[in-house]
């Protein structure tokens, strides 16, 4: 792997990815995350979201502390978790996430198989042709830039990992997830770029043919990587219904391919013979 802070390396298929996975094994606290077009930006639903409905005449940073509260009150009798925003707001903010609101938090997983799934998990074409797995570098070395960088900042302006402890998202536990929240517009690489050294990479885009996909889906499963282990209610038991029915369909397919190409092959190797009809045959 080349140095520097900021990596990206181009696949040739899965089996080319995975001889290169390795590099991981020794654990250098790396976390991952996986996404669907190599051309995604890594942004938060919260910066999705106020771009999609293009609020004018309003300071966006005042929609954080506005959305933060306004979830506090909503979920009041709802849920048990300390409402204080004060000494609980990235809680508060997973708990969000877990169930739709749109955050200031990214996703991310421990497993770089896990994100793997999330890459290839949707049928949806990738637009550049390729699927995007990220790994970056978590270990205390990056945190405690991380503490410089943050230091004198307000919360919304920070930039942090988030490991919740609460029970109230059994997704976190199955999918070995965790967090980071970044203030509004934040560029990741740009900030990797500017603020860890050369003598690593801490940040890595690989990118991975669509191609691949159902061969890699397939593979997870021998891992026990798949809806039904990753989405503990009954959500993931439909998921995984679902997708092995598109993996029953696909090795269906490549059955009937195969007994094709058997087929022509007889034909073409009957026709270089050129065998003639006997007496009989011609009747």
């Amino acid at each position: 792997m080349s140095k520097g802070p900021f990596v990206e390396h181009n696949y040739s298929n899965w089996e080319d990815f995975l001889s290169n996975v390795f590099y991981f094994a020794d654990d250098m606290g790396f976390v991952f995350r996986g996404q669907g077009c190599s051309d995604w930006k890594l942004q938060t639903t919260l910066d999705r979201t106020l771009a999609r409905i293009e609020i004018e005449g309003i300071e966006l940073q005042s929609t954080y502390d506005f959305l933060l509260k306004e979830f506090v009150k909503s979920i009041r009798g709802r849920s048990s978790i300390s409402k204080d925003v004060y000494s609980n707001t990235d809680e508060i903010w997973a708990l969000g996430q877990h169930y739709g609101l749109a955050t200031p938090l990214l996703d991310w997983t421990h497993s770089i198989y896990v994100a793997l799934f999330f890459a290839f998990e949707d049928p949806t074409p990738s637009s550049t042709g390729y699927r995007t797995i990220w790994a970056l570098n978590s270990s205390h070395h990056v945190k405690n830039v991380i503490d410089k960088y943050n230091s004198d900042k307000e919360d919304s302006l920070k930039f942090n990992f988030v490991d919740p402890i609460s029970d109230e998202n059994p997704r976190l536990l199955t999918q070995t997830g965790l967090f980071t929240k970044q203030p509004l517009s934040f560029d990741l690489e740009s900030w990797v770029k500017e603020f860890l050294n050369n003598d690593a990479p801490y940040f890595i885009k690989m990118n991975i043919p669509d191609s691949e996909r159902l061969k890699i889906l397939k593979n997870l499963r021998l891992m026990n990587i798949h809806p039904s282990t990753l989405f503990p209610e009954i959500e993931g038991a439909a998921k995984y219904c679902n997708q092995t029915l598109e993996l029953l369909g696909n090795k269906r397919k490549d059955q009937v391919r195969a007994s094709r190409d058997e087929l022509d092959k007889l034909l073409k190797q009957l026709t270089n013979k050129k065998i003639q009809p006997t007496q009989k045959e011609r009747g």
